[in-house]
């Protein structure tokens, strides 16, 4: 664990540090607290930590992938119909930034 400021952080239902995710981290949580429980259940935490991780990473695409079609179409899929007209506006200001281009220049490469 790298500090006690971190553990703490975990234990802190109000903190917005999540739960340890690397394999290293849960290593020396189970070697610290030495608990017959805790150790039964490792696998299954592995296991649980390796699928949460791939569900929000396809989770994250998808999400990504309809704010595209927002953008495009004005089409709200599955999860974005969760928010408001506002809501969805703030997410595309903040991570879709609209750019103007400047100008075009065309190269011509002869050989």
């Amino acid at each position: 664990i790298s500090s006690k400021t971190t553990l703490r952080n975990w234990l802190n239902l109000n903190s917005k540090v999540k739960f340890p995710q690397k394999r290293k981290d849960l290593l020396i949580l189970k070697k610290a607290f030495k608990s017959d429980e805790f150790n039964s259940c490792f696998g299954t935490v592995l296991k649980s930590r390796k699928a949460y991780n791939s569900i929000m990473i396809a989770l994250g695409r998808d999400f990504s992938d309809e704010i595209a079609s927002y953008i495009q179409d004005k089409k709200k899929g599955k999860m974005l119909s969760k928010f408001s007209h506002s809501q969805i506006r703030q997410i595309v200001r903040k991570n879709a930034r609209e750019q103007k281009i400047k100008s075009i220049n065309i190269a011509v490469y002869e050989e």
